[in-house]
């Protein structure tokens, strides 16, 4: 049996190309005043800059950006306009690689070109589930923001996990009480 380039232990590792890529760097939305908006990360870096230097919480136009860009619309869009040979689940964790590297250079002010966080953040992100990526809009961004404001860098990288949102179960527990 060939395996696929990436294809790591039957796991296919997800492409993330947050740093080959500046439109999608780029490719933020935001419906805030009801309208679709773009935000460059620029903005977002400034943001997020703010919130650690002032410990306080941007406009509540930022808490819609990741929400917004992590819609299944958003993927689809960026899909079309690139010629990358990416998948949905590159883009959906592509993207959350972006709001939460940017969030912890800006904090823990990471040289340029370090690569341990960028690593374990990698390896974190290719171990969420497929089935899962489309759900990354609801990822808790506000408490893994609250973590990078209080903890250290290993204990907010830990913690990830506790951010991700939790599947929606079926109703299983319905089909067992029928079958009963």
């Amino acid at each position: 049996m060939y395996r696929e380039l990436g294809d790591i232990e039957e796991r296919t590792l997800f492409r993330n190309i947050y740093f080959s890529c500046e439109s999608f760097r780029n490719h933020n939305w935001n419906d805030f005043f009801g309208d679709l908006c773009q935000d460059e990360e620029s903005y977002i870096e400034g943001q997020l800059l703010r919130i650690y230097d002032d410990a306080l919480w941007p406009e509540p136009y930022f808490d819609r950006i990741l929400p917004v860009t992590l819609t299944p619309e958003s993927c689809e869009s960026f899909l079309k306009s690139t010629s990358l040979p990416i998948t949905a689940r590159d883009f959906y964790l592509s993207k959350l690689f972006q709001f939460l590297y940017v969030a912890l250079v800006a904090n823990f002010e990471l040289k340029p070109g370090e690569t341990e966080v960028r690593e374990r953040l990698e390896k974190f992100l290719d171990g969420i589930p497929i089935a899962c990526t489309k759900g990354l809009a609801a990822f808790d961004w506000h408490e893994f923001y609250y973590d990078a404001l209080n903890c250290k860098l290993d204990d907010v990288l830990r913690r990830l996990p506790l951010h991700l949102p939790v599947p929606k179960r079926g109703p299983s527990s319905e089909k067992m009480t029928r079958e009963r």
